[in-house]
């Protein structure tokens, strides 16, 4: 096959890939189809969320209903985990969100252009740094459309591991309030609570304090597949893409800014 044939062929296969993206594969990656399981994790999470953010301030409410202020300080930490959960919310959100707006940029503007650029370098602008460019387009086309479901998947699988833990943990704290608000009211209650065998306020700060501890470890759980994964996925995405890009066109990857300066 001579030099002008593979020339074509190459022609053809960017420009096909170009349209077949354009038209196609934008419509298909946004279906609500192919986005269905991932949009029902992330509203799974975000239910999650939601719970534990009603659970701490259900405990929060109910621990300052206990005589004296004693349970002033567990109260204060349990009501400062809604800024943290409100943080992962805000993390789930836009990761929905992103499903759906990254198909969009990816196959309708980032793999058409670098399709283009590569038609550029077979055709007319024979620098080597069109062709970097283009595979660099490529590559991060990829990792933007692998990005959202391999995070997803991650995140899932370690949180299928705490699962039963998150659970129990939300009824533990739903089950302590709601005890305390049914008896906050009886009078005989408290002064039971107050006198009984073994300081019956601090068995019951203790038992708070139990599960504070169990609800940071389960919004810890969140940040970490919700904001950390997201980010560490993206980074050995881009690293792998990268490396094979630099094996395709045999040369080192300059970094972005030096391709802008070229320009």
């Amino acid at each position: 096959m001579n030099e002008n044939t593979q020339k074509w062929i190459k022609t053809a296969v960017a420009f096909l890939l170009g349209v077949v993206s354009f038209l196609l594969l934008s419509r298909l990656i946004t279906s609500p189809i192919m986005q269905r399981d991932v949009i029902g994790y992330l509203d799974e999470k975000r239910d999650t969320v939601m719970e534990i953010t009603a659970a701490s301030t259900a405990a929060s409410a109910a621990i300052s209903m206990i005589p004296g202020d004693a349970g002033t300080p567990i109260a204060t930490k349990m009501a400062d985990l809604s800024t943290y959960s409100m943080i992962v919310l805000c993390a789930i959100l836009l990761e929905k969100y992103l499903v759906t707006v990254i198909g969009k940029i990816t196959f309708v503007m980032i793999v058409p252009a670098g399709c283009a650029l590569y038609l550029l370098y077979l055709w007319t602008i024979h620098e080597l740094w069109v062709k970097k460019a283009a595979m660099i387009l490529a590559g991060f086309s990829v990792v933007l459309a692998l990005l959202v479901p391999f995070s997803v998947y991650t995140s899932k699988t370690i949180e299928q591991t705490y699962e039963t833990t998150i659970t129990e943990t939300i009824n533990e704290a739903n089950q302590n309030s709601q005890e305390i608000q049914e008896n906050a009211d009886d009078q005989g209650w408290i002064d039971k609570l107050l006198n009984s065998v073994g300081d019956g306020v601090t068995n019951l700060l203790h038992k708070f304090e139990n599960t504070f501890n169990n609800l940071i470890e389960a919004l810890a759980v969140m940040i970490v597949t919700s904001c950390l994964i997201p980010v560490i996925s993206l980074f050995i995405m881009w690293k792998l893409v990268r490396y094979l890009i630099e094996g395709l066109i045999g040369v080192p990857l300059p970094p972005l800014k030096s391709i802008r300066q070229n320009m």
